[in-house]
């Protein structure tokens, strides 16, 4: 589901990268149990180029603060960018240090905070008209939807992970007791045909039967 979910995002970002002029697009949800940033899709020309968790920067904290789209002039105002230095040289620095002009969509689901959609240029005083934000708004519901799908999917394996552990467990279990009750059983059939047992022994190996008997039909239920 995850590799279906990031190109639901490609596709979207497709869309608003060229509904806005822009060059680049990024989704990325927000883990508020680590405070990390995760990446959900980018567009084609940054697929390897970014890492996979960010920590936050107050481009994406100013978003979270906001319900409308946020419009950066980065070359007006480089503090913005001064998280910048903190990162390794390489490809993802380049990418970010090149960029002059930066929107920040905030992705929401019943008013519930769930990522942002970044769309950035390297050309500087790139702004989205009216109407392709309206576009842009009719898009945000689908990565809202994108993102949620994913955080449900990671949820559900949360629960379903330690139940197929104990599935596992239970079944080597079970499969270890079947082996045992056969051979219990080869030994019970043996004894049992003795002739010359007595009386109380042959009782006992009679409950011994049964008892092995039940255990054999529970562990067949299980």
């Amino acid at each position: 589901i995850e590799s279906d979910t990031t190109a639901v995002a490609a596709t979207l970002l497709e869309k608003a990268v060229t509904e806005t002029g822009m060059e680049f697009g990024t989704i990325r949800f927000f883990d508020d149990k680590r405070s990390k940033w995760i990446l959900l899709g980018t567009s084609r020309q940054l697929e390897g180029i970014l890492p996979r968790e960010i920590e936050t920067n107050p481009r994406l904290e100013r978003c979270r603060s906001e319900r409308e789209a946020v419009h950066l002039d980065l070359s007006e105002n480089p503090d913005l960018m001064s998280d910048c230095i903190a990162i390794a040289p390489g490809p993802w620095r380049d990418y970010l240090e090149g960029l002059r002009s930066w929107i920040g969509v905030p992705v929401r689901l019943r008013d519930e905070f769930l990522g942002v959609m970044i769309l950035a240029s390297t050309k500087a005083g790139v702004k989205a008209t009216s109407e392709a934000l309206f576009n842009i708004s009719l898009i945000v519901p689908y990565a809202a939807a994108a993102i949620s799908s994913l955080l449900r999917r990671g949820k559900e394996m949360e629960i379903a992970e330690p139940l197929t552990l104990i599935g596992t467990m239970m079944g080597g279990f079970l499969h270890t007791m079947r082996n045992k009750l056969i051979s219990a059983k080869g030994y019970w059939d043996n004894l049992n045909q003795m002739k010359d047992l007595p009386g109380p022994a042959t009782e006992r190996l009679s409950k011994l039967g049964g008892a092995v008997d039940s255990i054999g039909a529970i562990c067949q239920d299980l």
